[in-house]
């Protein structure tokens, strides 16, 4: 089961973060890099998972575009913003607005997708609000990443919403719209339960009213 980062003191979070916008770009991130920076604790380890998961450095371990673009100081929390939305699409397909959700409600997201005790799913509670902590979702929704290095989605829908009659000028046009929707990688079924709900509902039950 891939599980979600859990780091476990959350003081090294910020400060690592706070480095990498500063060090030099590395060519590879590794264990080894890691302890060179400071970090020797097994308790750090996770620390390169979680690069992966919010789409700072690739599979191999090479810093990605979002890497990049998060060492710029007047946009980093949008970007880490971003990230975090990569990183949690499965808790964001629940919850639109999971930065806003107390601790209660994050462990009981975690809590069914982890092998681990309560003292586990405590720490990826508490280090998804750590990271919120560090971001800006004041642009709720909005892309502000230029271009992410990212895998092939697995699976993807493409929804036809119809044909509508637009009026101007005394000319009728007939417009066409298609929407893809690219789903996240999941095993849970709410998932895309919720996904496709929120879509009949803002989209396609729109349709009835025009």
């Amino acid at each position: 089961m891939n599980e979600y980062p859990s780091i476990v003191t959350s003081g090294k979070l910020s400060a690592f973060l706070s480095e990498i916008q500063e060090a030099n770009v590395p060519v590879k991130f590794s264990l080894e890099l890691l302890k060179t920076m400071g970090y020797k604790s097994s308790n750090d380890r996770p620390l390169i998972p979680m690069l992966k998961m919010l789409g700072f450095i690739d599979g191999s371990g090479r810093p990605t575009d979002l890497y990049k673009q998060y060492r710029d100081k007047t946009k980093c929390r949008f970007v880490l913003a971003d990230g975090i939305r990569r990183a949690y699409s499965d808790l964001f397909a629940i919850f639109p607005d999971a930065y806003n959700k107390d601790i209660e409600a994050l462990k009981n997201f975690f809590r069914p997708r982890t092998n681990g005790g309560e003292d586990k799913v405590n720490v990826m509670a508490q280090t998804f609000r750590d990271l919120v902590a560090l971001a800006d979702f004041s642009n709720d929704g909005e892309n502000t990443i230029a271009s992410i290095d990212t895998p092939e989605p697995s699976q993807a829908s493409k929804v036809a919403l119809g044909r509508y009659q637009i009026v101007g000028s005394g000319q009728a046009m007939t417009l066409n719209i298609n929407i893809q929707l690219t789903l996240p990688e999941s095993k849970d079924p709410d998932v895309y339960n919720s996904l496709f709900a929120a879509l009949r509902k803002h989209l396609l039950d729109r349709e009835k009213d025009i």
